[in-house]
């Protein structure tokens, strides 16, 4: 079972606004700086939530398949 896209956006705005409001409102650098990491998780989750979406191949299962070093003979010479 898993949520409609609707309710990670709604948390990831409302997050977002949470940091904003700190931000603006708050004058201790500690809690400003937890405000913006605050904003910084909410656009996380919406990109997270987007790349989950789109996504159109599977994972690759072998490590080495992805992996780009050593790269090809012909890089060398």
């Amino acid at each position: 079972m898993s949520l409609p896209i609707t309710v990670y956006l709604i948390l990831a705005g409302v997050l977002f606004t949470l940091g904003a409001l700190t931000v603006l409102l708050r004058r201790n650098a500690i809690i400003e700086l937890m405000g913006v990491e605050l904003m910084l998780n909410s656009v996380n989750l919406v990109l997270v939530t987007f790349s989950r979406i789109t996504a159109t191949s599977p994972v690759r299962s072998s490590p080495s398949s992805s992996w780009w070093w050593p790269p090809p003979r012909s890089w060398w010479v």
